[in-house]
């Protein structure tokens, strides 16, 4: 982008450049009726030329920010185009950023961490009441006036493709480091901007982000699958709460974590008045009973009637106490809503019906239909977990990848509980928590629903067929379920 330093746009002087990103150059201009110093924001024209939709969307998304008229939001003053440069014209801010001070003081104590956090959730609540989601919350985006005055900037103005995020069809997703795993989902809420407040207080309080790994797809599977770290493993002096403030905000599933910033803030605010109350935050939503996705047990439901018929189904759904599902399934979404129990009921009573052979039939196409389902579910989430195994040297190799990262989704989409481990002979599959024979007993074991899911996932990462034999069940009195497969596909021991 050529300097506009001296140049007219419109009624304003441009005057000194004051910052460089990857998608804009920021200015220091004068507003000259009425002798204005103001921040010039210039849109790198490749944005818009490469996307002819960009430019509209971008309008758009300006005119709502402008809209948010509210003390800790940067106020913005007027927007255009110049010579084909779209740029927007707001406050001018010379305090800095939230990163700089973060970056040049370290780690803030809680009591300044909340201070911050006081305009901050004000801002971002207030957003939210308005039916505006920021969509790249973070430290670079919260801004200082000269007294040290805080503003939430960039509303609606995140839509980048340089180096550091991620884009889609000409549209940002985010930054990585920030970014809630909802983004694969595509329809942001709120929530999105809840986790990654929770990430930047983490970062406020601890000086790094919670997540950094060597690439920015780890980073992305991080935040996907791996727990939040405890943030007292690197500042013991905090409450104990403030690790599960932090571990609320930065749940997994939208629907878990805190449904304002206000309410995060007023959790922040006990317990630096009273550190003992770290266990009323962390039972402020006790888990009664466990979950299981609503899309998974439609799949399951939809097996089931392929396989028995739909006079069949709807007859073991009475006899299972599932009768609500009769004239309707769950919805096609991600929800943990089912409980464990209408699981084992409807797996045990076709059981029970049908036998090891008509359970087994319905378990294992209801799993494989259950992975390439989710397959379609979770496009960014396969796409990575593709690109991490392609790296791979050898099949071994790519399943042991693709074995531990399907273990972390299940782990977090679910209530189940997973782990992967391995022999010299086998991959093991171990489920701790699960919702085929919860609160069941056979003499058998019933777990041919996971036996489908993978033999979908195996086949669908190798493209090979393996021997996989269920070794311990629950349901026959083990301490947890334990699926051996062989190290080798099958094609290579015929």
């Amino acid at each position: 982008m050529d300097d506009l330093v001296g140049k007219q746009i419109g009624q304003y002087l441009v005057q000194e450049r004051i910052g460089d990103g990857g998608m804009a150059t920021v200015y220091r201009g004068l507003q000259e009726s009425i002798g204005r110093e103001v921040a010039i924001k210039v849109i790198d024209s490749k944005l818009a030329s490469q996307d002819p939709a960009w430019l509209d969307r971008f309008y758009r998304e300006v005119q709502i920010a402008a809209q948010l008229p509210h003390p800790h939001i940067v106020p913005i003053y007027d927007y255009g185009e110049f010579d084909g440069l779209p740029y927007t014209v707001m406050a001018l801010l010379e305090g800095g950023t939230l990163a700089d001070y973060i970056q040049e003081h370290g780690p803030l104590s809680i009591e300044d961490t909340i201070e911050l956090l006081r305009p901050l959730t004000s801002a971002l609540d207030f957003a939210h009441e308005e039916g505006i989601v920021h969509r790249d919350l973070k430290p670079a985006n919260i801004l200082f006036d000269r007294q040290g005055n805080l503003y939430l900037g960039d509303f609606g103005l995140a839509r980048s493709n340089d180096s550091t995020r991620l884009t889609a069809s000409g549209s940002a997703m985010g930054t990585p480091a920030y970014m809630a795993p909802d983004w694969q989902q595509g329809d942001l809420t709120a929530a999105a901007d809840i986790y990654s407040l929770g990430v930047c207080i983490y970062e406020m309080l601890a000086g790094q982000v919670p997540y950094d790994g060597g690439n920015v797809m780890q980073v992305i599977m991080a935040h996907v699958n791996e727990a939040v770290p405890d943030i007292r493993s690197v500042r013991s002096d905090l409450p104990e709460g403030v690790h599960w403030v932090i571990a609320a905000a930065m749940a997994k599933a939208p629907d878990r974590r805190y449904t304002d910033a206000r309410t995060l803030l007023g959790d922040l605010e006990m317990l630096l008045t009273d550190p003992n109350q770290a266990s009323a935050v962390a039972q402020r939503e006790p888990q009664e009973t466990y979950h299981y996705p609503n899309g998974w047990m439609r799949s399951i439901l939809q097996a089931a009637e392929d396989t028995l018929g739909t006079d069949q189904l709807q007859s073991v759904l009475v006899q299972a106490g599932l009768a609500h599902y009769v004239d309707e399934f769950p919805p096609q979404n991600n929800r943990k809503a089912i409980p464990f129990e209408e699981v084992s009921a409807l797996l045990y009573t076709i059981y029970g019906i049908y036998g090891s052979r008509g359970a087994r039939s319905v378990g294992r196409w209801a799993g494989r239909r259950s992975h390439y389902r989710g397959l379609a579910d979770y496009k960014a989430m396969a796409k990575m977990s593709q690109a991490l195994m392609a790296r791979a040297p050898d099949d071994e190799t790519r399943v042991r990848i693709g074995l531990t990262v399907f273990a972390k989704f299940y782990n977090n989409r679910s209530d189940q509980r997973v782990e992967f481990d391995e022999t010299d002979d086998h991959y093991v599959w171990r489920i701790l928590r699960c919702p085929v024979c919860w609160m069941k007993q056979a003499n058998e074991p019933l777990g041919f629903l996971v036996l489908g899911v993978l033999e979908g996932a195996l086949e669908w990462a190798t493209g090979q067929t393996y021997r996989m034999v269920e070794h311990q069940c629950i349901a026959q009195g083990d301490p947890y379920g334990e699926f051996l497969i062989d190290k080798t596909p099958l094609e290579e021991t015929e």
